[in-house]
């Protein structure tokens, strides 16, 4: 008799570096009129995918520097920037709480790791969504 395959229960979104939320969420942007938020991090911190998901895009864009694009079920999709360095390439598979990529440690001041969240391709507040990890205790 074969045991029944068990149900993997989807990880909660994480918090991708540890910090304060320098910046809250709009979806205009502020100055650098980019949506999303900001987190500030100490220099040279490790960066987590926030969920797991297919790298889209790894690599410099624009004004952005080092971004990476995560592309989640249920048409999210994860941009994150303000790395010094990426760990993963467009097209890898990545696990929730997978180390990324590493914060800028050459900049004054903390390094802020933007954080914006895409429905459908629109900006949504990430911290309702990232919240769901940060309520649960962990040992």
């Amino acid at each position: 008799r074969v045991a029944p395959a068990r149900l993997q229960r989807p990880q909660a979104p994480i918090m991708p570096v540890p910090g304060e939320v320098a910046s809250p969420f709009s979806d205009r942007g502020g100055a650098d009129l980019k949506p999303g938020i900001r987190i500030a991090a100490a220099p040279g911190q490790a960066v987590a995918a926030p969920e797991g998901g297919r790298v889209v895009f790894a690599g410099t864009f624009k004004s952005y520097g080092l971004l990476l694009i995560i592309e989640h079920q249920r048409e999210y999709h994860t941009l994150l920037w303000g790395f010094s360095k990426l760990d993963v390439e467009t097209g890898d598979r990545v696990r929730t709480g997978q180390i990324v990529g590493v914060m800028a440690a050459d900049v004054e001041g903390p390094p802020e790791l933007h954080v914006e969240v895409r429905r459908h391709g629109r900006p949504v507040n990430p911290l309702p969504w990232l919240a769901a990890s940060s309520n649960k205790v962990r040992g």
